[in-house]
């Protein structure tokens, strides 16, 4: 019997004649050798359903490799995924936040650090992370005022 998995897919297609006719197949074997072979192909080509985590470590790599627009589109995928876990959901916006700014998407940064902030609170990387997309903004105040609470943080 003859498995294949339609690339890009979880589909996988059996050549079922062969199976129920063995002189049709491609080779010798018993009937259950080859309904076993076809269910592992099956198996493994199901997806795990770690979508989001799968979403949020390709955003990483993208970020890390300077692939700003890949890392955005990563992250804005694990983050609408319901299998992300929610303890990785402020890495993803802060993540994403910086991938924006990077693409001088100065407001989007500034929304994913408002929901970063709503879920882990104000700490001295998005004050600076807020200060550089308020320079992108091109609000100096507002990004003096940041940089003064990161000064007072580190009294």
């Amino acid at each position: 019997m003859v498995c294949t998995r339609t690339a890009g897919t979880s589909v996988v297609t059996c050549d079922w004649e062969s199976l129920v006719f063995p002189q049709c197949g491609s080779g010798g074997g018993t009937v259950r050798r080859r309904l076993l072979a076809c269910s592992i192909i099956a198996v493994l080509a199901t997806p795990a359903g770690a979508a989001g985590y799968d979403d949020f470590t390709r955003g990483l790599t993208a970020k890390l490799r300077g692939d700003a627009a890949t890392a955005v589109t990563a992250f804005t995928a694990a983050l609408a995924a319901p299998d992300l876990v929610p303890a990785y959901k402020p890495a993803a916006y802060r993540s994403r936040a910086a991938a924006y700014l990077e693409l001088d998407r100065c407001d989007e940064a500034m929304a994913d650090i408002t929901s970063y902030v709503a879920l882990k609170g104000n700490d001295t990387g998005i004050s600076w992370l807020r200060m550089w997309v308020h320079l992108c903004h091109k609000d100096a105040t507002a990004a003096r005022q940041d940089y003064e609470e990161i000064g007072r943080a580190h009294v």
